[in-house]
């Protein structure tokens, strides 16, 4: 069984759902609906009472007993055999339940399986629906009238500063004028890291101690094209520098926040890192140490749940080459193939 519902919120869909279709029900699909423009979008579900089946699956399991309870199979129990390797796969790069299941059910529905002759077939139709549920801000728009403005936001180890010198060299080989601004006062040995990384490129690098100094050291750099800001590594508990980080970037006006995440970060904390620093409207995620991950799955889960598109993809410690722009496609690719290629 299969019903819709139009609701504001998440929470109304699911209490419905729960409420209509039982305890083991799934949601297949959502998306906004878009209302006036002023008006916060509402959100359509699709949800499925849990017997999920597509072509030929054979009769239903019974529930296995423990204990003198019953216990929940694997949603995959009642997949037809063709669709089950995805579902493991999915799994398997610990994308969750919700979104590997409306996932392999998009699947199915956009690509007969029953015409699938090998698993490379099975691969690009998957890759083709996750490739659809990415979101991603292309290159950093340029400003002709004044510096663009760069900030990188996040927790500490994530590879903030590798990754301002990835894109400071990747702009300077442009032809573009690029200026470094950090704000990382806190953390040992920061600002001799940058300091060190300028020098080699051979662009200027400036300190701000506090948010006003920041404003002059802007003012004072309007002769580059591209200012990239540095700042300190910040947990999503810490509010106070959070708040802190909000009175340095506020005022700046037009500045683009981008939050660093590593994709070996577990997905509570991605979520969690993720609503932490919404107030300071950030742009676009960058996801940093591809090539170290396990598996990709939660990445994908977080970008699934909070809509946030992704700027950028690092892959590598090398200077520049290990950075590139975020595509759908190469995001899709990329979990497909577990890895880095």
């Amino acid at each position: 069984m299969l019903r819709r519902y139009v609701v504001p919120t998440m929470a109304a869909a699911l209490e419905r759902i729960r409420a209509e279709l039982g305890p083991d029900a799934v949601v297949v699909e959502s998306h906004p609906v878009p209302r006036r423009f002023w008006q916060k979008p509402w959100i359509e579900v699709a949800a499925s009472d849990g017997r999920l089946t597509v072509g030929d699956p054979g009769p239903t399991p019974a529930l296995p007993q423990k204990n003198g309870r019953s216990e929940h199979p694997s949603p995959s129990a009642s997949m037809a055999p063709s669709l089950r390797p995805l579902w493991d796969a999915l799994r398997g790069h610990a994308v969750d339940d919700q979104l590997a299941l409306e996932l392999v059910a998009a699947t199915a529905a956009a690509s007969d399986p029953t015409k699938w002759t090998s698993a490379a077939h099975s691969r690009e139709a998957l890759t083709g629906q996750i490739e659809q549920r990415v979101h991603t801000t292309g290159p950093l728009p340029l400003r002709s009238d004044q510096p663009t403005l760069m900030a990188i936001v996040g927790p500490t180890g994530v590879g903030k500063t590798t990754t301002i010198a990835k894109l400071a060299t990747c702009a300077q080989s442009e032809g573009l004028r690029v200026a470094l601004v950090t704000v990382d006062t806190y953390r040992a040995g920061a600002l001799e890291q940058i300091d060190r990384y300028a020098k080699i490129l051979g662009i200027p690098i400036r300190i701000a101690y506090t948010p006003a100094e920041l404003r002059e050291t802007i003012d004072a750099l309007q002769s580059n094209d591209l200012i990239l800001i540095d700042t300190p590594g910040c947990g999503f508990n810490n509010r106070t520098l959070l708040q802190e980080l909000d009175r340095y970037l506020a005022p700046l006006g037009g500045c683009e926040v981008h939050l660093a995440l590593s994709c070996g970060t577990q997905l509570a904390d991605m979520m969690e890192t993720t609503r932490a620093f919404g107030g300071l409207q950030i742009a676009g995620l960058i996801l940093t140490k591809v090539d170290e991950a396990v598996c990709l799955g939660p990445a994908l889960s977080l970008l699934h749940r909070s809509g946030t598109p992704v700027s950028y993809l690092t892959t590598g410690q090398n200077i520049p080459a290990d950075v590139e722009i975020a595509t759908p496609r190469r995001l899709a690719e990329l979990l497909v193939a577990g890895k880095a290629a």
